[in-house]
């Protein structure tokens, strides 16, 4: 029981690492959309 309790949190934290590039890419993304649009006005 202890030991499959274990497994499904080091799959919870590989998902939450996996989701945490992704998710500073996105805000880099905005971030440099939301400059660029400033720029050209």
């Amino acid at each position: 029981m202890h030991e499959y309790e274990v497994d499904n949190l080091l799959n919870l934290y590989d998902k939450i690492y996996g989701y945490v590039p992704i998710l500073f890419g996105t805000f880099n993304q905005v971030k440099i959309y939301l400059s660029s649009t400033k720029l050209n006005k």
